[in-house]
């Protein structure tokens, strides 16, 4: 055979058999680099009999050649991963109800959660300095707890107080189901406000200069800080009997009244918006706090009264002229004071008598009731030997006599006398019923 050579030209297909080939004699140095392709080698004819170990790497197998149909050995249930130094192991298979967990570096099996919805729950029963977080639709720390500073935060990751709430409009709502009542906490517009929403009404507003508004939202003083009421407001002091407190003080556009006692709501003090007060039942005096009557001022008054001129036992008739009067009344002290000028007395008789005081002497003693006056056109005890006209009211009336005084004598009563042209002016002091 020529060049002693036999080359695939020379042989015929299927013309070299198993049977022809003496074992060992086909060697690798005699197969040509990629001579023998998957098209020469029978189904199965090659198995792990024919490998040497190490002589299959990652370098001879194709991609997606290995598939789970050609891994044999691994029992049901089994996990392959990494182990520590980087092969693959067999993770074996964890008991019933238990679950795949990882610290951060490896898998184990562990015992499943014991959350249940239906039972109570801690979160964090370790202490751990962890935060917590519940997201919403739009707000990313609806709710917020931060572990390392034990705050909790709604609207916010940096709590700064036990509760802190960051939002545009920071309010909390109470709904008190049973009453059908509903108030909201919270800062309203920049203030800080108690807010009614069942009536919309704002019942406490705290606003940032520092005033204080009940019943309304923006409390204002021209200087400082200070509580600030609304129109018909009431304050109550005391235990009260259950339906009004002890003493309550209210105040509108026309004033401000103080009620004292449980009785009634009718002001007991007023003052007024011109700062003008009124003590209806009185203001008691030098004594203390015992509040006895006799020690109480409750009355001024101030007013005019017509006077009269006539005659005790005949009133006659008085024309021309002019009559004036004008009271001060403080307590159950009244000042009087009368001017009849140029009057004309007819047909009186009896003694001189001024009348038509405004309030009665108390009956005490008519001798305490007197004044001072001057007179023209009257006639009068001869001055030389009496003291000049001396007006009196009498005991439980508001009349007045006219006396003189005589020396070392009793004083005489000065008789009316009829005509023309005659002046009675003067004023008294005395008390009163």
């Amino acid at each position: 055979m020529a060049n002693t050579k036999v080359t695939s030209r020379v042989l015929a297909d299927d013309a070299v058999l198993t049977a022809n080939i003496t074992d060992a004699n086909v060697t690798t140095a005699k197969i040509a680099a990629d001579a023998i392709t998957g098209a020469k080698i029978a189904d199965d004819a090659i198995n792990s009999e024919h490998y040497t170990d190490g002589s299959i790497d990652t370098a001879h197998i194709a991609d997606d050649q290995v598939t789970l149909a050609k891994m044999a050995g691994l029992a049901r249930g089994k996990i392959i991963y990494g182990d520590a130094s980087g092969n693959p192991a067999a993770l074996a298979l964890g008991s019933n109800g238990q679950i795949l967990k990882s610290d951060g570096t490896d898998i184990s099996w562990g015992a499943e959660s014991t959350f249940d919805t239906d039972a109570a729950q801690v979160f964090n029963e370790s202490g751990a300095a962890v935060d917590f977080r519940i997201e919403g639709d739009t707000e990313q720390n609806l709710f917020f707890v931060d572990g390392s500073a034990d705050k909790i935060g709604i609207g916010t990751s940096s709590p700064d107080a036990s509760l802190h709430i960051t939002s545009n409009t920071p309010i909390i709502a109470f709904d008190e189901s049973d009453a059908s009542q509903v108030y909201r906490i919270g800062s309203f517009g920049g203030s800080f406000a108690l807010y009614d929403s069942t009536d919309s009404a704002y019942r406490i507003t705290v606003n940032g200069d520092g005033n204080i508004g009940i019943g309304l939202t923006a409390p204002t003083f021209a200087t400082g800080n200070g509580m600030h009421f609304a129109d018909s407001f009431y304050v109550g002091l005391g235990t009260g009997n259950g339906t009004r407190p002890d003493f309550s003080l209210s105040g509108n556009n026309s004033g401000l009244a103080i009620a004292c006692g449980t009785g009634s709501d009718d002001a007991d003090i007023l003052i007024s918006t011109a700062g003008v007060m009124a003590v209806p039942n009185g203001i008691e005096l030098g004594s203390g706090t015992d509040f006895t009557s006799a020690n109480t001022l409750n009355d001024y008054e101030e007013g005019t009264w017509t006077p009269t001129v006539g005659g005790n036992t005949g009133q006659g008739s008085t024309s021309s002229g002019s009559v004036a009067g004008k009271y001060i009344k403080i307590g159950k002290l009244v000042f009087a004071s009368f001017s009849i000028v140029n009057i004309t007395i007819a047909s009186a008789s009896g003694h001189l008598k001024i009348g038509g005081f405004p309030f009665n002497n108390d009956g005490t003693n008519d001798r305490e009731a007197n004044g001072v006056m001057r007179v023209y056109g009257v006639n009068l005890e001869a001055l030389g030997s009496n003291t000049s006209p001396i007006p009196a009211v009498n005991n439980d009336t508001n009349t007045a006599f006219v006396l003189q005084s005589k020396d070392d004598a009793a004083w005489s009563v000065v008789q009316v006398s009829n005509g023309s042209g005659q002046y009675f002016e003067g004023s008294i002091t005395y008390i009163t019923t």
